[in-house]
C-alpha cells in the first residue's frame, strides 16, 4: 500500500480551491443574470477532476467518493462538499507538518 505523498496533496488541494472558486463564481453569475449552462457544465467537469484527483491522493474509502461525486451535480451541494475535501487535506497537510493558509499550504522550516 503506497504512502500518502504531501507534495501531491498540496498540488491537488489547489485544484479544489481553484474549482471552489470557479463554481461560486459561476453561481453567482448566473443568479444575477439567468443560468449560464455551459460555464457551469466546464466548472463542474473542472470539478469532478480536482475532487477525484484529491481524493484518490487522500486515499478516501470508495463509498465516499462516490458519494462526493454525486454530490458535487448538487447545485450549493457542491460547495460544502469541496470545502470538506479541502478541511480534509488542510488536517492532513498540518499533520505532516505544512503551514496551511487561504492560498495553500507550505512546508514549515525544522527549527
Amino acid at each position: 500500500m503506497r504512502t500518502l505523498n504531501p507534495a501531491e496533496v498540496v498540488m491537488r488541494q489547489r485544484l479544489v480551491v481553484a474549482a471552489f472558486v470557479m463554481i461560486l463564481v459561476v453561481f453567482i453569475m448566473g443568479v444575477a443574470t439567468q443560468p449560464l449552462m455551459m460555464p457551469w457544465m466546464a466548472s463542474l467537469a473542472f470539478a469532478f477532476i480536482a475532487a477525484m484527483l484529491l481524493m484518490l491522493s487522500l486515499r478516501l474509502p470508495v463509498v465516499w467518493m462516490v458519494l462526493a461525486l454525486v454530490g458535487l451535480l448538487v447545485p450549493v451541494v457542491n460547495l460544502i462538499v469541496l470545502l470538506v475535501l479541502n478541511a480534509r487535506a488542510s488536517r492532513m497537510l498540518r499533520d505532516e507538518g505544512y503551514s496551511v493558509g487561504w492560498l495553500g499550504a507550505r512546508r514549515v522550516p525544522a527549527a
